[in-house]
């Protein structure tokens, strides 16, 4: 036979008491563990952003500062003068066409394009070509962009039909190019 099942009022209050206790703390700990999550995740995206305004004013440290200064004073150095065209023009001299083109002003120094052309070079020109090049980026703000050479004929025989050459020259504006130390 089986007997019923006997127990004691205080036991039974204190286990249920117990339960809640437990169901409670469990409770609280996941609210701890969701509340420190939401911190660390907090604490990561300000550290990420601090670190990013630290690295974007660290350009402005004085190793930085005192090297840009230096690349500014080069470029007035490399920047070429109002006549500068008319001097790559000279370089190359008598049979060469040359064509002024676009200019681009950016604030304190601006880029102007021209076109320099041959028609029907000889082979005793083309020493006279190099040198020509040699000689204008040896000016100071010029640069050769591009270089075009057409040729037409067969197999057994080409002739060299146009040299073009982009010339690039840079100039600086003249009163925008000033610095405190001047």
């Amino acid at each position: 036979m089986i007997r019923g099942f006997q127990y004691s009022l205080s036991l039974a209050t204190l286990g249920g008491a117990a339960l809640v206790a437990m169901s409670a703390m469990t409770w609280l700990h996941f609210q701890l563990n969701a509340e420190n999550h939401e911190q660390r995740q907090r604490a990561t995206i300000a550290e990420a952003n601090l670190s990013a305004q630290i690295a974007a004013k660290s350009m402005y440290e004085r190793e930085n500062l005192e090297a840009l200064r230096e690349r500014v004073g080069q470029l007035k150095i490399r920047l070429g003068t109002d006549g500068t065209w008319e001097r790559v023009v000279g370089q190359f001299g008598p049979g060469w066409n040359s064509q002024l083109g676009t200019k681009d002003e950016r604030g304190i120094y601006s880029i102007q394009y021209g076109t320099l052309e041959m028609v029907s070079p000889s082979p005793s020109d083309w020493p006279r070509i190099v040198e020509a090049v040699k000689a204008s980026e040896a000016i100071p703000g010029v640069g050769i962009a591009e270089l075009e050479m057409r040729a037409s004929g067969g197999l057994g025989k080409r002739t060299l039909d146009v040299v073009r050459i982009l010339v690039a020259v840079q100039t600086r504006a003249a009163d925008k190019f000033r610095t405190n130390s001047q």
